[in-house]
């Protein structure tokens, strides 16, 4: 895989002062995981995270303290040890106190639950990623949460809306008579359009 993540100085505001943000590539056994994390995960987490390096490269680093100890970034060492990488990227946390990394080792993974899904606007997204032939699959979300996003949660458990490969959308046109239902059928059918007939 290329090292998309090639910044080797990374200036971030932190109150008023600019800190120096380093970023290097460390081979994966050099890290040592954290022995007491207290955060767990399953297989199928580690393969979203795997998928998601894969398609769109590393986009965050893993960061360690002075002593190589892991931080932040568990979940990421087990899908580069899942993808069978060789090399990963790592900030070191070198001006944080021992306090400080045990803090922000808990702070990380808790902030992280304070977020909430607006789902119009999520399913908006979805669609037009669907429109765009992306692989919904690669947004970490399942697919119970994609369908409850696009078609409401209660929606969601409509299994009619889901195939093997993902969503099918569908649209119902009212038509002014049975003539005009006719014609647009017509039309449809000549423009490689799969469609029926609905009367209600």
């Amino acid at each position: 895989m290329s090292k998309k993540l090639q910044p080797e100085n990374i200036a971030t505001d932190v109150s008023a002062e600019k800190t120096e943000m380093r970023i290097e590539w460390w081979p994966i056994e050099r890290l040592r995981p954290y022995p007491k994390n207290a955060r767990k995960w399953s297989a199928a987490a580690v393969q979203k995270v795997a998928a998601s390096i894969k398609e769109f490269g590393w986009r965050q680093p893993i960061v360690c303290d002075v002593h190589d100890v892991i931080v932040i970034g568990h979940l990421r060492l087990a899908a580069a040890r899942y993808l069978s990488l060789t090399e990963v990227p790592v900030h070191v946390a070198a001006d944080l106190s021992a306090a400080q990394i045990k803090a922000l080792r808990i702070a990380d993974n808790r902030t992280h639950e304070e977020a909430q899904w607006d789902s119009i606007l999520l399913g908006q997204d979805l669609i037009d990623l669907k429109l765009d032939n992306f692989d919904l699959h690669l947004t970490g979300l399942d697919m119970s949460e994609i369908s409850g996003s696009i078609f409401g949660s209660d929606s969601a458990k409509k299994t009619t809306a889901l195939d093997d490969a993902g969503l099918e959308f569908k649209i119902v046109v009212d038509c002014n008579s049975e003539q005009h239902q006719a014609e647009l059928l017509t039309k449809f059918k000549h423009e490689g359009l799969k469609c029926r007939a609905l009367i209600s």
